[in-house]
């Protein structure tokens, strides 16, 4: 009660000072790290503190220092034990720690680090899907990282985000973008078709990259990402928008949960798979829930938070939620 309302210099100072009363040794490690807490209970406890410490002790009122000197006194401790919170939130290896970074991303508090915390996320999933060691075989280098050879799951969510951002960096970045031509695409299977020839023309005979079986079926609109090392495969399913609407975000939310999981991940051979939304036009959604008006960066959010909540429930799956706008 004493730190809910922090809208007055006053009210954060107090509150500052009973953080730092309770929390002031963290700083320096001589406090328990709340290790004999349930990983659930504790991850639990941890994101409340951690919210309510950086509201108590705010970014913008931190201590600074000069040529490389801090002293330490009492705001530097508040300042440190707030980091030493987070530190240790982090640390718990848990599905939910994801849902919690991207939680995180989305708040006022840490406008200054959300892609930083979706980063950590990343890292912490690779973390808890690397705890056991790896043969020597499984890794496989030839001239550069692109040529990194899945060889489980895990590893092949790996490969899948790199390939998707070098297209994007390709596409928003080179000197000889094919941005244009892209802008130009109207219908999801010519998009299905541009991106398969560019992660063909760009791989290394390391994988296959199927547009489905657009011989039979021409209006599928997934990329299959076939590693010729493995029988398992990653799909990518494309969504493309512009200022005609034609994908809500509830319908985005249904291609997420009922089209991309309920469909494609359901088969025994593929459990990774991204929701790709290219926009080429400048749009909005609507967030089903709240009603809130959302650009691209926030609706990847959103339905980012939605995948993680599906790999709770579903450890086995990996899920990305990727934006791409053209407009830029």
């Amino acid at each position: 009660m004493l730190t809910e309302d922090l809208s007055l210099q006053d009210a954060r100072e107090r509150a500052s000072g009973l953080f730092l009363d309770v929390f002031g040794d963290w700083f320096d490690g001589r406090v328990s790290k709340l290790n004999s807490i349930a990983p659930q209970r504790r991850l639990g406890l941890l994101r409340q503190l951690v919210i309510r410490a950086y509201r108590a002790v705010r970014r913008e009122d931190d201590a600074g220092h000069e040529g490389g000197v801090r002293e330490v006194d009492d705001r530097v401790k508040a300042q440190d034990a707030r980091k030493a919170l987070f530190d240790h939130l982090v640390q718990v290896e848990l599905p939910e720690t994801l849902q919690v970074l991207h939680e995180f991303a989305a708040l006022p508090e840490f406008s200054h680090m959300p892609d930083r915390l979706r980063e950590m996320a990343h890292e912490l999933a690779a973390r808890m899907s690397d705890c056991a060691a790896m043969p020597l075989a499984a890794f496989q280098m030839l001239d550069d990282n692109r040529s990194y050879i899945p060889f489980d799951d895990s590893s092949l969510f790996k490969i899948m985000n790199i390939k998707l951002d070098e297209f994007e960096h390709d596409l928003l970045e080179s000197d000889d973008s094919p941005i244009d031509t892209l802008r130009k695409v109207e219908a999801e299977t010519e998009l299905r078709r541009f991106i398969t020839n560019w992660l063909r023309n760009t791989d290394r005979g390391l994988f296959g990259f199927t547009q489905e079986e657009v011989t039979i079926v021409e209006n599928r609109t997934d990329i299959r990402l076939r590693p010729k090392s493995m029988s398992a495969h990653a799909t990518i399913e494309l969504k493309l928008d512009d200022t005609r609407g034609r994908w809500s975000g509830t319908q985005l939310e249904h291609a997420l949960r009922n089209q991309l999981v309920g469909k494609y991940l359901n088969h025994d051979l593929c459990r990774v798979g991204c929701l790709l939304i290219v926009m080429r036009e400048t749009r909005h959604w609507q967030n089903p829930e709240t009603e809130a008006r959302m650009n691209l960066k926030e609706t990847v959010i959103w339905l980012q938070g939605i995948a993680d909540g599906v790999c709770i429930e579903r450890p086995e799956l990996r899920l990305l939620v990727k934006g791409i706008n053209c407009v830029i």
